[in-house]
């Protein structure tokens, strides 16, 4: 069995959630009030990547 971790997917909702929450902190540091908006997407995408390990586990679950 796969682990989820190796899943494409969820690595590309993990990078660009750290990406994202990067980039707020960035935005924290110069000071603008836009990094809460930065902070909001990349826990979004965080969700998206537990949503799409949980679903990919799922699979690999039942397919063994």
């Amino acid at each position: 069995m796969k682990s989820a971790i190796v899943d494409r997917g969820f690595l590309l909702w993990i990078t660009l959630s750290l990406v994202s929450h990067g980039a707020a902190v960035l935005l924290a540091t110069a000071e603008s009030d836009s990094f809460v908006y930065f902070i909001i997407i990349g826990l979004v995408f965080l969700g998206f990547s537990v949503h799409h390990a949980d679903r990919f586990y799922k699979a690999q679950k039942t397919s063994a």
